[in-house]
């Protein structure tokens, strides 16, 4: 039976966090198989891991939690994302901050039961977010802001990926970056949605068919220009390989969303519609399922409390789009995935806690705090495994 686990990613700012709520010790072999990631804002990266199975029949199970240390060395672990390969490890791509001066990207992967850590770019002073994810053979590729140059760059690596020298990095666009999501195709293309807050503060699409190492071969298109838009971009891409992106209007404090289905460097073939005008602030969070359908999770601003919105078919059509708050979820950073059963999960942090919500047979579950009180959570990802 095919099933899916979850992992959590964290970072603590001033403490190492240590969860009080594990029961059982967290055995490798257990913990390798997993879905989820979150993290919090900490000198210290720190992996979370549910050992929460989730069946293709639907049954509402409870989660036992356990952390492993990945990375101490220093002001570690800002702005993480998480991925995982076809066997389950993970692979983290996260902000060294040691030197205030100018911030390291670095990366973490799991082999066995040992992590192995390196630095990706030293000379960027690497601001904001990074987005990784993974090509069919477990391959990292990293998308990210390049600070003292106030370029969006890409970067890929083979194999030891631990060593610097194997990292390699290209210029995608000159663009002030603020937020960046990556996603690979079928092929192992790479699409970027980006935030340019450099010229007209717009969201931006950057893709590259072949030969991404030169930078004449990206294609590079802005999506939406009016107003200030492209805040907290996220993007998806359908099993055509089509680009779908959720980001927050600033301008109308406004959840939009974004889609093309051809000729895509055309800004014209790109359709875009605001889902809900209310008070959006930040924290969006798109996911495709085995069906299709869209499912975006974001927050209000005023009252903190978390959005969740749906869409089956026709999705640049307002009027197609399910939106509704969920109970007793309110916070920040929030991060959603979905299950095999098709079933919406998301992190957040909450008062300092690390806090996890699932929707089961249409009904949410009452929030769990997976971290215990004062653990500074923040930056959360989340990620699934289809199958072990």
């Amino acid at each position: 039976m095919m099933q899916g686990k979850m992992l959590l990613c964290s970072n603590g700012m001033f403490k190492l966090i240590i969860l009080k709520r594990i029961l059982r010790e967290c055995i490798a072999s257990i913990c390798k198989g997993i879905k989820k990631v979150i993290s919090l804002k900490s000198a210290t990266l720190i992996i979370v891991v549910s050992l929460l199975s989730l069946p293709l029949t639907p049954k509402k199970v409870e989660a036992d939690w356990c952390t492993e240390i990945v990375d101490w060395e220093g002001a570690v672990g800002s702005s993480p994302s998480l991925a995982l390969d076809n066997s389950g490890n993970p692979h983290i791509s996260y902000q060294d901050r040691s030197n205030h001066d100018s911030f390291d990207l670095k990366y973490a992967n799991r082999v066995g039961s040992d992590w192995q850590i390196g630095i990706v770019d030293s000379a960027s002073d690497v601001w904001h977010t990074s987005s990784l994810a993974l090509d069919a053979s477990g391959s990292p590729r990293i998308s990210y802001y390049d600070n003292n140059n106030i370029d969006l760059k890409y970067a890929w690596c083979e194999s030891d990926c631990h060593m610097q020298d194997n990292w390699q990095s290209i210029k995608v666009d000159d663009a002030d970056v603020w937020s960046v999501s990556l996603a690979l195709d079928n092929n192992g293309n790479p699409h970027i949605s980006y935030h340019d807050f450099s010229g007209g503060d717009d969201l931006k699409y950057a893709w590259c068919e072949s030969d991404c190492h030169i930078q004449d071969n990206w294609q590079i298109v802005t999506v939406d220009e009016i107003g200030s838009v492209g805040w907290s971009t996220s993007l998806a891409l359908d099993n055509s390989g089509n680009p779908h992106i959720s980001y927050v209007d600033f301008t109308n404090s406004a959840l939009k969303y974004a889609s093309c289905e051809s000729s895509c460097g055309n800004q014209i073939n790109w359709q875009t519609v605001t889902i809900d005008p209310g008070d959006v602030s930040r924290y969006t969070s798109i996911a495709i399922d085995s069906n299709g359908k869209i499912h975006i999770s974001y927050r209000y601003e005023a009252n903190r409390n978390f959005i969740y919105a749906c869409c089956e078919s026709n999705c640049h059509i307002q009027d197609n789009w399910q939106i509704a708050p969920i109970p007793g979820c309110f916070g920040w950073y929030g991060s959603l995935a979905i299950d095999n059963n098709n079933n919406p999960h998301i992190s957040y942090s909450e008062g300092g806690n690390l806090k996890y919500v699932y929707k089961f047979e249409d009904t949410w579950t009452v929030p769990q705090t997976v971290t215990c009180s004062n653990d500074d959570v923040n930056d959360t990802d989340f990620r699934r495994l289809n199958s072990l």
